[in-house]
């Protein structure tokens, strides 16, 4: 499976002459009854600390004295604490890592 951006392909399908209104229309029409995914856009350039700031946007972030501290919240599940990060790590290029399809469909 790829994830795809609808917004951006739905443009292109304003074509009106009759042959290709009809097949435009319905690829279009297909892509907005498409699946929606949970997925993060990982911009270019990402830092490890965008990562943890896309995944996490709510939690509570501070930095100092070299370490970027990340607040879980209180839940039901789990008493809420601070989870500490180096700022050199922090401030490192994020590295994407893949699996194959296999892998990540187990």
């Amino acid at each position: 499976m790829r994830l795809i951006d609808a917004d951006k392909l739905t443009r292109f399908f304003t074509v009106d002459t009759a042959n290709q209104t009809y097949r435009f229309g319905t690829i279009k029409k297909q892509i907005e009854n498409a699946e929606t995914v949970q997925a993060i856009l990982i911009p270019d350039n990402a830092t490890n600390g965008d990562m943890i700031k896309a995944m996490f946007p709510n939690y509570e972030i501070k930095i100092g004295s070299g370490q970027v501290c990340l607040y879980y919240p209180v839940t039901e599940e789990y008493s809420g604490s601070w989870i500490r990060f180096d700022l050199e790590w922090w401030n490192a290029l994020y590295t994407e890592k893949r699996g194959n399809e296999n892998e990540i469909r187990n």
